[in-house]
């Protein structure tokens, strides 16, 4: 393996762990914003009423391969999650991942060039 080979890998290696690790941390923080009280407050994330979702968050992750890039997402899983976070034309939104994704873009995208700095 060359020497660029090897910073390749090891840079491939330090994004996988950073957005892992982001990952799990927008989950761990999602949790925490869909525990607060029920009824919400139009603008403002659901509050906890039966905690399905709460309990639906999930990480899914896919290590990067020859193919395809790294491959994370943090979502919900419920019949009624996108109700809350757009609204209806009976109820105002309860934005819950679109503030998220909004705070944490700048997040990973430091800590990738950081990552990358650290590494080159």
């Amino acid at each position: 393996m060359s020497d660029s080979d090897e910073i390749m890998q090891k840079i491939v290696s330090a994004f996988e762990h950073v957005i892992e690790e982001a990952a799990q941390e927008i989950a761990e923080e999602l949790r925490e914003n869909l525990s607060g009280p029920s009824p919400s407050k139009p603008g403002n994330p659901p509050g906890l009423d039966t905690g399905q979702l709460r309990e639906s968050v999930v990480v899914t992750y896919a290590p990067a391969t020859a193919d395809a890039k790294v491959q994370v997402s943090v979502s919900t899983n419920t019949e009624y999650d996108n109700y809350l976070e757009k609204g209806t034309s009976k109820m105002a939104p309860r934005p819950f991942a679109g503030p998220l994704e909004a705070k944490w873009t700048p997040i990973i995208e430091n800590r990738l060039a950081l990552a990358a700095k650290i590494i080159t």
